[in-house]
């Protein structure tokens, strides 16, 4: 069987201990819901994402 799901790595900050966190081999629903909560969370800065997802599919707004 062929598994042709994407892979995607997220980075994002901890703004209160300044660390860098990277998380890889996630799904595009889960890169989306870093997104989302880097949105909410103010302690939480959203670096990137890679591939870009396709925003308009979700109810987030694009970086």
């Amino acid at each position: 069987m062929n598994n042709t799901t994407e892979c995607f790595s997220v980075k994002y900050r901890d703004t209160e201990s300044n660390e860098v966190i990277e998380k890889d081999k996630l799904t595009e629903l889960e890169a989306v819901r870093v997104k989302q909560s880097c949105d909410i969370y103010t302690n939480l800065e959203f670096i990137s994402v890679t591939p870009e997802p396709d925003w308009s599919k979700y109810r987030t707004q694009k970086p």
